[in-house]
This record gives C-alpha cells, sequence and structure tokens, in this order.
C-alpha cells in the first residue's frame, strides 16, 4: 500500500500544469484502451469492477492513511471553508481543492465508459449520485474521528 501512496503524494505535488498534462495523458490511453475493448464481452464489468476496487483505494487514501488527530483539536463545520482559507492567502488551500477533483476523476471515466449510451442522462446521474456518495461518506468518516483539516 505504500506503493499506491507514494504514487498519490507524487501525484499531488506535481505543478498544475504537469498535473494537467498527466490527467490529458492518462485520459488519452483510457480512451484507446476503451476504444479497442469496448465491444468485447466482459469490459463492462471490468470496468465496474475497477471503479469499485478505486473506490476502496480512495476510502482507504482519504480516510485510514490521514494524518493522527490532534488532542484538542476543534472540528469546523463550515461548507467551503477551503475556498475561504485560499482567498485569505493560504495557496495550498487551492491545490487542496483542485486535488479533490482529481482524485475522483479516474472514477468518473470508468463508470462513464461503462454506461449505456441509450441512457446516457441516467448514467450521469448515477455516477455523480455515486461520486457523491462516497465524498459525503469520506467527509462523514473523517468528520468523525476528527480528521483532515
Amino acid at each position: 500500500m505504500d506503493f499506491i501512496k507514494n504514487i498519490m503524494l507524487a501525484i499531488y505535488c506535481l505543478p498544475f500544469w504537469k498535473l494537467g498534462l498527466f490527467l490529458l495523458g492518462w485520459t488519452a490511453i483510457f480512451f484507446y484502451i476503451n476504444r479497442k475493448f469496448q465491444k468485447k464481452m466482459g469490459w463492462k464489468c471490468a470496468l465496474l469492477l475497477a471503479a469499485a476496487i478505486y473506490a476502496v483505494v480512495i476510502f482507504c487514501v482519504t480516510v485510514f492513511w490521514r494524518e493522527e488527530p490532534i488532542q484538542g483539536q476543534s472540528v469546523e463545520l463550515r461548507p467551503f471553508l477551503s475556498y475561504v482559507r485560499y482567498a485569505n492567502g493560504q495557496e495550498e488551500m487551492l491545490r487542496e481543492c483542485v486535488m479533490n477533483v482529481v482524485l475522483f476523476y479516474p472514477m468518473g471515466l470508468f463508470l462513464g465508459a461503462a454506461a449505456e449510451r441509450k441512457r446516457y442522462k441516467r448514467a450521469c446521474v448515477l455516477i455523480l449520485g455515486a461520486g457523491m456518495l462516497l465524498s459525503v461518506g469520506i467527509e462523514f468518516c473523517q468528520w468523525k474521528f476528527h480528521l483532515g483539516l
């Protein structure tokens, strides 16, 4: 698991322009592979399995690999606090917000590629719902165990 943690840390530390190139390259490779295999039997199941495994990885990284809570640290339940802190000069908060979006990007690609084209609007709602459910679950666990900011 340290291997995954080290990869995610390396991605987190990339400058934004390199992060953009990384995502563009990853997306191009994914679409190439998807085009090759999309008509193969079992490909949608493989994509759904990949999305499920990735969701577990996201959960582990954002809940179990966080630092221990500081004793006496209070929890701040203010929506969009990271954006407020960025506006007040804490530059790292922008990276935190961008990386939260980037973290869910592969799962959206997997689920989007597995979606049926005939019911794409319904699939988009389900994909957004799955992402929101995972995000709320992560935020709840971080709040409950005093992890994070």
